[in-house]
């Protein structure tokens, strides 16, 4: 089989795909994620992916440099470059010998882009950024109410709770940006290197961590496990940090690997200790609170 025509029999494949799952599936479609553009984290979705989705005939290098000059989208505003492979240029792949572009644009680029394709598809992906926003305010909204609650009226162990989930969030953190610098591939990659530390840590991967938990699609499992629970999540995620340097591991494969191996091996001592999150539901350490 051409080169080609794998191309275009893996394009169909993917077409069939929308048809039959529309926007609810778009998640695994036109992924959403966090993005430091500028001096902020935002949630964007990869150019490449969404011109693909709007099935627009010119091609993506024409389409992009087109649309950021003529409504002049602003790099470190609306869109930044993604690196890939450890690379610290815009340059993020090669076709063939020739450089490739990745852009990570945010999602009013993404839905300006998407009304001026004026399609039918176009309406529909503009119509899930939009859900992707409310779902990420909604969600930033009931942090700040927990986080106020426990402030106010929360025990010493509330407290205590606040304070493991905060510290993880901020290794969280320094964990993304590690795998980025050594080289993990963030569309690819990032979801396969998390699923490779809950699956010995907690028992299963993300979507079976939410089952358990009782989560919905876009629910926070870190917001509902317990101090033990993070405080080995974060220990792992401090300890890949170091391997990748001492060691010097770059690329996407490797990053991924060494999550998983470096798990594997802070779960085998807590065995029997640490509880697994899928085969039985964790029993939450946060209250719900209740003004009397």
């Amino acid at each position: 089989m051409s080169r080609k025509k794998f191309v275009r029999d893996k394009e169909e494949v993917l077409r069939e795909r929308f048809v039959k799952h529309g926007v609810g599936e778009f998640d695994e479609l036109v992924p959403v994620f966090m993005h430091k553009i500028g001096d902020q984290e935002v949630q964007c979705c990869d150019a490449r992916t969404l011109w693909q989705w709007l099935g627009t005939k010119t091609k993506f290098n024409d389409w992009i440099k087109r649309r950021i000059e003529e409504y002049t989208f602003i790099q470190e505003n609306d869109y930044s470059f993604l690196l890939k492979n450890g690379e610290n240029s815009e340059t993020t792949g090669t076709i063939r010998g020739r450089s490739q572009k990745n852009y990570a644009i945010t999602l009013d680029m993404s839905k300006q882009l998407c009304m001026l394709e004026n399609t039918d598809k176009g309406k529909q992906v503009r119509k899930y950024f939009i859900e992707c926003e409310k779902t990420h305010i909604a969600a930033q909204q009931r942090q700040v109410t927990l986080t106020a609650s426990i402030a106010e009226i929360g025990t010493f162990d509330d407290k205590n709770w606040l304070q493991v989930r905060f510290e993880g969030k901020e290794a969280r953190k320094e964990f993304v940006s590690a795998l980025a610098d050594h080289g993990l591939d963030y569309i690819s990659g990032c979801a396969k290197a998390t699923n490779d530390i809950y699956i010995p840590l907690f028992g299963g991967k993300a979507s079976d961590l939410k089952a358990a938990l009782g989560l919905a699609h876009y629910g926070s499992i870190r917001d509902n496990l317990s101090k033990v629970h993070l405080a080995a999540l974060r220990l792992v995620e401090l300890l890949i940090i170091e391997v990748l340097k001492q060691k010097q591991i770059y690329g996407n494969s490797e990053c991924i690997k060494t999550c998983g191996v470096t798990a594997q091996l802070v779960a085998k001592p807590l065995e029997g200790i640490l509880p697994k999150v899928v085969k039985q539901k964790i029993k939450k350490e946060r209250p719900s609170f209740k003004r009397v």
